[in-house]
């Protein structure tokens, strides 16, 4: 026989580390964050609380669907997604943005079951509250950087509604005028530094050799990691001639370097290209690392150095078997590495490389901040910004052939 459903009444809030859950046949729910000052769940918290009891009462079988018409803010966002005008930023911070939103697997998000029509520009500067508030023992999880993209991503899926004729212009325009956290409210983002070359190569030994490339070819390149990163096979120019999106004809045997054109980047659209230049050293790292690969597989692939760690591992037992660790028995039940990297392994991999080097730690996007200030120090300004690909003024240009030929010496110079 089975069990009666709960009674509403009997629902209780209960704490589990920051947050505020509800258990409710047998799934816990999640509310909000736990004010500690108070003790007790937080505004948002009980007001999530109320909202998911009356949908229980329309539903007691279990059910957290709305019985209202109207479309779930989680359904606005996947057609937004699946649509051709879909945010082209890092899969990461759209996947942060979503779990942010709607949580994941059975935990539940603070917006699961909110309807398009509901969401307003209180819900919005309480949700960025939430952010701002996230917390990983006493420290702040989110920078205002990381706060301002998961606002800007909700902000676009507005938008693109607004279009679709799925969203009032009201919300849009109450979105709009949300202000940002004030100063106080969030973990501020750290101005970035250059790090000496003697940091860097302390660093090297404990990084495998996918990721040991990846950032020396960082500090010949100035580029960003996720420009190089991203790098696949068939991106890398070695010789002959070659023309860029915005016409520019190159001959890459003339000047002796190899180039990639990056049509994704930070600052992609129509009219920039950003074009990476590889010389001596650089091309003496990268060659190696594109053997064997097809044009469409990726040059730094994790799979690469699960394989040098293993093999290390193996080197450290000994001949009777009886090391620290097992012998490894295959993959079977194993994760399997993705296609590449991400920033985030990167950084992680930097971050523990620093530790058992001992040094004060530093980040991949550090090595750009110090590249780029070394060719502005010995080749100008103007020529540091092609090399770096940035834009003047923040208006769109393209690069004129004595720029990049410019930013192709200053490649055969780095190395």
């Amino acid at each position: 026989m089975a069990r009666p459903p709960l009674k509403i009444h009997e629902l209780r809030i209960t704490k589990k580390a920051k947050g505020a859950y509800v258990n409710y046949l047998g799934k816990k729910h999640y509310l909000g964050t736990w004010d500690d000052k108070k003790d007790e769940p937080s505004a948002n918290a009980v007001e999530r609380f109320e909202q998911l009891k009356a949908h229980w009462r329309a539903d007691p079988d279990g059910g957290v669907a709305p019985r209202a018409k109207g479309m779930l803010l989680v359904e606005l966002w996947a057609k937004w997604l699946s649509s051709s005008e879909s945010p082209r930023t890092s899969p990461e911070v759209v996947k942060r943005a979503h779990r942010y939103l709607f949580g994941k697997g059975e935990e539940r998000g603070p917006h699961t079951i909110t309807l398009v029509e509901a969401f307003d520009g209180k819900m919005l500067q309480a949700w960025q509250a939430f952010l701002c508030n996230l917390c990983d023992g006493e420290k702040l999880r989110l920078s205002r950087d990381s706060v301002s993209r998961c606002v800007r991503l909700l902000r676009g899926c507005f938008d693109w509604g607004l279009i679709q004729g799925l969203v009032k212009h009201e919300q849009v325009h109450q979105l709009s005028i949300v202000p940002p956290p004030q100063s106080g409210t969030v973990r501020e983002n750290t101005k970035r530094k250059a790090v000496p070359r003697q940091l860097v190569d302390a660093v090297l030994p404990f990084l495998s050799p996918p990721l040991r490339a990846t950032v020396e070819l960082m500090w010949l390149t100035c580029a960003r990691p996720s420009e190089m990163l991203g790098l696949k096979a068939g991106d890398v120019l070695r010789s002959g001639k070659m023309m860029t999106p915005g016409g520019v004809v190159l001959d890459l045997d003339e000047l002796r370097v190899w180039t990639a054109i990056k049509e994704e980047h930070k600052t992609d659209d129509t009219d920039f290209e950003r074009v990476l230049f590889f010389g001596p050293k650089a091309q003496a790292i990268l060659e190696p690392l594109l053997v064997g690969r097809t044009a469409v597989d990726f040059v730094f692939r994790p799979a690469d150095g699960r394989a040098y760690s293993t093999a290390a591992k193996a080197a450290k037992r000994t001949p009777t078997g009886k090391g620290s660790r097992k012998p490894v028995k295959g993959t079977k039940g194993k994760r399997q590495p993705s296609e590449c990297y991400t920033y985030g392994k990167l950084a992680t991999a930097v971050k523990r490389a620093c530790k058992r080097a001992t040094i004060r730690p530093w980040t991949p996007y550090q090595l750009r901040h110090t590249a780029f200030r070394l060719v502005q120090a010995e080749f100008g300004r103007d020529a540091a910004r092609v090399f770096g690909g940035h834009k003047v003024g923040g208006a769109t240009e393209n690069y004129a052939g004595s720029d990049l030929k410019t930013a192709a010496r200053v490649a055969l110079a780095m190395g």
